[in-house]
């Protein structure tokens, strides 16, 4: 008898599936000119980051949001395994976010 078992899920097509990673909730977000350039003034860091990926995901939109932050500096540690590429693509749109920022490996700050 089968009303015990537990039917099995089936998953939509691959083109009707959702995009994975799922879009990052401020893509397309335009902010006025005063959020983008605060009236008080904003703020600027230089970071070095080893294998900081996952915390980096959170410090970023807390310090946008709360200091706050328009300008960021990425030393990445030449021991880093973590590629940060996925996580700064979100926050690359200077233009819609106006944060602009430069990820540095140890050929640039060395």
């Amino acid at each position: 008898d089968d009303s015990d078992r537990i039917p099995l899920l089936r998953l939509p097509p691959a083109a009707v599936r959702p995009p994975w990673p799922p879009a990052h909730p401020l893509h397309g977000l335009r902010l006025s000119d005063a959020r983008k350039n605060p009236p008080g003034g904003s703020m600027a860091a230089c970071i070095l980051v080893k294998d900081d990926a996952d915390l980096l995901a959170e410090w970023i939109p807390y310090h946008y949001h709360t200091l706050p932050l328009r300008d960021l500096v990425i030393a990445v540690d030449p021991g880093n395994t973590q590629s940060l590429d996925r996580l700064l693509d979100r926050w690359d749109r200077p233009d819609e976010l106006g944060l602009s920022f430069a990820a540095w490996d140890d050929d640039v700050y060395l």
